[in-house]
């Protein structure tokens, strides 16, 4: 069995495309599996996709229902014990992130590793992995999608919810990880560059809307009160990576103050 797929959906951005194909292209490492999702698009992209031809194992051009069910068909194409999502505009870290990352891609349904994110500012920032993924975590923020490979089985015996127009690819790492308590590993390594775009008002009003609509499905208005909306100490302690130095300062800190007020 092979040990990666690697998906990759787009929708009439053959600019972003370009520099994902090239990304592949470039692997110094060729064992794993390409597939791409098209949706039809007719800015040239369809073109472009038979200039790689040779490299891509599964493609398809049609008409789908959103992103989400894009990935969908990718995950049915799967081959690869785990799954890895880099779409039109990603590209790998470097041309030997698939040589690197491949002999420890075992061990965790979910691994995941560190994402270098760009803005059009010419700014970079980095999205580190954490060390686990905490019900906190988890509630108000995500893993990088795009430097987190997914065991393939548990993508194919639950499919990314095609209800949820934004939030899906969050919605199924926070269901496996924190309800169905899969496992998790963290690598010390580089997966990908992400080009951060600015989402509008109302997609972040959309987006909030469906994670509330999926924290209501699992947790009852206390526990989120408790879980997911906790008080401020309680989440600068939660977002702490718990093998940070700044973690390391705040659980000192916190023992010196519970020993001066005898707590």
């Amino acid at each position: 069995m092979m040990k990666l797929s690697v998906i990759t959906v787009c929708y009439n951005d053959k600019s972003g495309l370009t520099r994902t194909l090239e990304s592949v292209d470039r692997q110094t490492c060729k064992e794993f599996q390409y597939i791409v999702i098209d949706g039809a698009s007719e800015d040239g992209s369809c073109e472009l996709l038979a200039q790689y031809g040779e490299m891509i194992d599964y493609k398809v051009s049609e008409k789908d229902n959103g992103i989400y069910n894009a990935m969908n068909k990718g995950i049915a194409q799967a081959d690869g014990e785990y799954c890895l999502f880099l779409n039109a505009g990603d590209s790998f870290y470097s041309d030997d992130t698939i040589e690197n990352v491949l002999p420890l891609l075992e061990g965790a349904d979910f691994i995941s590793g560190d994402t270098l994110c760009t803005f059009a500012d010419g700014r970079h920032d980095v999205w580190s992995a954490v060390s686990q993924p905490t019900t906190y975590l988890m509630a108000v923020y995500s893993l990088s999608h795009q430097a987190t490979f997914i065991r393939t089985s548990l993508l194919k015996q639950r499919p990314y919810r095609e209800d949820l127009r934004i939030v899906s690819d969050w919605e199924q790492m926070f269901f496996e990880l924190i309800i169905k308590d899969r496992t998790y590993k963290k690598i010390e390594k580089f997966v990908c560059r992400f080009a951060q775009g600015g989402v509008s008002s109302s997609q972040k009003e959309n987006r909030e809307k469906e994670r509330q609509k999926v924290l209501d499905e699992h947790f009852s208005k206390r526990m989120q009160h408790d879980l997911v909306h906790p008080n401020l100490l309680v989440r600068i302690a939660t977002l702490a990576d718990v093998e940070s130095n700044y973690f390391k300062v705040l659980e000192f800190t916190a023992r010196g103050i519970r020993k001066l007020f005898n707590k």
